[in-house]
């Protein structure tokens, strides 16, 4: 029932990259982020007390479960943008906000099966792929 997240291409609209390295930087920290929505992240409550309220029972992604700089690949698109500073567009959290409808799709195109709750955490894929008749009897 587990996720790895192995390889990541992203590509942003920010209009002309004033410094590509920090362009690229903030990506992969949204990519990391994006990682932890999609895959770990969740809040556990039994009658409305929350569980998990440290990072001892918060799961989150660590190095382990980031891909590598070398494994992600940053591509800018679009043209510089007449209004911004030297042609530059905002950027902010950018490779967040797609990430668990990727990583959704990319395990629906692997499996077949359809999961739509997020995080897809170990617990949710196996139940996900026993239901279908794929995981483990």
């Amino acid at each position: 029932g587990e996720i790895k997240i192995e390889k990541v291409a992203a590509a942003a609209d920010i209009g002309q990259p004033i410094n590509m390295k920090m362009v690229e930087a903030q990506l992969e920290g949204s990519i990391g982020q994006g990682i932890g929505c999609a895959v770990y992240e969740k809040f556990d409550r039994v009658n409305g007390m929350l569980m998990n309220c440290s990072f001892v029972g918060y799961k989150m992604p660590t190095a382990p479960e980031v891909p590598g700089t070398s494994n992600i690949q940053i591509t800018s698109v679009g043209h510089p943008e007449p209004g911004g500073p030297f042609g530059g567009k905002a950027l902010g959290e950018m490779g967040l906000i797609p990430f668990s409808a990727c990583i959704g799709n990319a395990f629906a195109n692997a499996t077949g099966v359809r999961l739509k709750d997020a995080p897809l955490t170990r617990e949710r894929v196996y139940m996900g792929l026993k239901a279908a008749g794929k995981g483990a009897k």
